[in-house]
């Protein structure tokens, strides 16, 4: 006696492929990047522990003192003094209105960083690049944040704050929260991740009269 045999149809194998094929070109760019992003959170508070460590071996008061009476220049000294305990692969100093300097500090739109080819600059903030590829800038604001008013809308006293391109601002997404993060230097010298609220003031707020502009 013959034995029946149930079996799917090649049309059927094909259609069930097909759906797989769907479901999968749909679920996977999500699944890559929801991995990608925390990838790039945990690299943030990586390299904001390695620079704290680094400005906890600074006198930020007493370089503030003795350095000339510029936020450019502040900004500068404090990436200067950064580089004798950091592995940079570039300090590029004081960060050029024309020039092509590590970190750009471009505008953001709609938190996406802009105008690559010829990003607006502030010029009173300095940058380096570690040897990992990480672009970071110095923005010092406030020479004594424990005798001048606050510069936040939050009370928040700081001497300014460091923004982070955890892959170098020429490789997307270049996006804030994904891979450009913002830290706060406190007024005791500690770093901190900065939030969402005290981020937009980074990029929009005048603080102490000087527009940054991200």
């Amino acid at each position: 006696m013959l034995k029946k045999y149930i079996a799917f149809t090649l049309a059927e194998v094909l259609l069930v492929t097909s759906i797989i094929a769907v479901v999968a070109a749909l679920t996977l760019p999500n699944t890559i990047k929801s991995h990608d992003d925390a990838v790039l959170r945990a690299n943030a508070r990586t390299v904001m522990a390695k620079l704290d460590t680094v400005l906890s071996q600074i006198d930020m008061n007493e370089l503030m003192v003795k350095t000339t009476n510029t936020n450019a220049a502040r900004s500068k000294a404090v990436v200067d003094e950064m580089a004798k305990y950091l592995k940079l692969s570039g300090n590029c100093g004081n960060l050029s209105s024309t020039g092509n300097n590590c970190f750009p500090l471009a505008s953001i739109t709609d938190g996406t960083l802009g105008g690559l080819s010829s990003p607006a600059r502030n010029t009173n903030c300095a940058s380096a690049i570690l040897n990992d590829g990480t672009e970071f800038a110095v923005c010092i604001v406030n020479r004594f944040p424990n005798s001048n008013a606050s510069v936040l809308s939050n009370n928040k006293k700081l001497y300014g704050f460091i923004a982070a391109d955890l892959n170098g601002y020429k490789n997307p997404p270049n996006q804030r929260a994904r891979d450009i993060y913002y830290y706060v230097i406190n007024e005791d010298g500690s770093l901190a991740l900065a939030d969402a609220s005290t981020q937009q003031q980074f990029e929009s707020a005048s603080l102490q009269g000087v527009k940054y502009s991200f």
